[in-house]
């Protein structure tokens, strides 16, 4: 007798420890579904600090680890402090991939992404905490980001006011020039909210602050792509040139179609080709330098203004309205 108590007194406490671990399991298993889908919230601008290592939509797996957490998680930054830092990943770019379990695959509507083209991208004038949000995005859709714009590049994504308007910027020019998408922030942002990357065409750039809000540049360009603007001129930049390296304003020209040459005595008359030299006069230091440059070549020149609204516009402009006075004198 006594030991059949002893059997039913264990048999009831095992049955008060199974119940005890079913409760448990059902306490801790709510807080985790509900925070099944953290990567797009339905707040975007969110503050990125609270979300800096954005978990992947796992709903069955187990949450990642703090480790896994550290690895992918990109710091925009350390780049930005660490000259370095910020030299490697301009060479190299930042190949942000989704470290995901999940099988699901956001839908896209991207016409670029629908031609299965790798997308490049690059940011400009952006702040810190928008572009953690194009982290987001990037890692999401399995897109390349890089600091440095280059051939490779498929997208600028450029800070704009609600009408598709931004400032002018030198990813702006070469984005333009190389036939890029050129595209708004909010492109981003529309995306993240529908959870799928969204068609290009409706968030393209219509113009910027000094050319015209609404003169299609961008569009003009990638469009016409193979009509270049500055086909069938020599161009020489010469000179010293502020906010702008001069290889990267030499880059722009031959993008849109000029060849480039180093010296105005070096141009190739009788080539078919027209010269052209750029410069910048408010960088010259002697105030009369530009004005003889002249004396070296029969070329027309204009300041680099003329560059910049042609690239911006998509059209050529006429020299007339940016030509620099020459000293007369006879040319060599």
């Amino acid at each position: 007798m006594y030991i059949k108590y002893l059997v039913i007194g264990a048999v009831e406490v095992l049955k008060r420890h199974f119940l005890n671990m079913e409760k448990d399991q059902d306490q801790e298993g709510t807080p985790y579904l509900k925070s099944g889908i953290s990567l797009f919230s339905h707040e975007p601008e969110s503050d990125p600090s609270e979300d800096r290592a954005p978990e992947p939509a796992h709903v069955h797996s187990m949450p990642p680890t703090a480790s896994a957490l550290k690895l992918s998680q990109f710091r925009v930054e350390e780049s930005t402090k660490n000259p370095a830092a910020a030299h490697i990943t301009n060479t190299t770019g930042c190949n942000l991939r989704e470290e995901s379990v999940s099988k699901e695959k956001p839908e896209v509507l991207s016409s670029t992404e629908r031609s299965n083209k790798r997308l490049s991208m690059v940011t400009s004038g952006l702040t810190p905490k928008e572009l953690m949000l194009v982290q987001k995005f990037a890692r999401k859709h399995h897109v390349t980001l890089t600091n440095l714009i280059t051939e490779v590049t498929t997208h600028v994504i450029m800070k704009t006011d609600p009408e598709f308007v931004c400032e002018r910027t030198l990813k702006y020019f070469l984005g333009i020039a190389g036939g890029k998408w050129v595209v708004s922030y909010f492109w981003v942002i529309q995306s993240i909210k529908e959870r799928k990357m969204l068609d290009e065409h409706d968030f393209e750039v219509r113009g910027d602050v000094v050319n015209g809000r609404n003169h299609q540049g961008p569009k003009r360009a990638r469009e016409s792509r193979d009509k270049k603007i500055f086909k069938g001129l020599e161009i020489c930049c010469y000179g010293p040139f502020t906010n702008m390296p001069t290889d990267q304003l030499e880059w722009m020209v031959q993008l849109c179609g000029a060849s480039v040459v180093k010296e105005p005595s070096s141009f190739t008359p009788g080539q078919g080709t027209h010269p052209v030299v750029v410069v910048q006069p408010d960088a010259w230091t002697e105030d009369a330098g530009f004005h003889v440059i002249g004396q070296m070549c029969e070329a027309p020149v204009v300041t680099r203004e003329w560059v910049l609204d042609s690239v911006a516009l998509y059209q050529c402009q006429e020299l007339d309205t940016y030509l620099v006075p020459q000293v007369a004198q006879s040319c060599c």
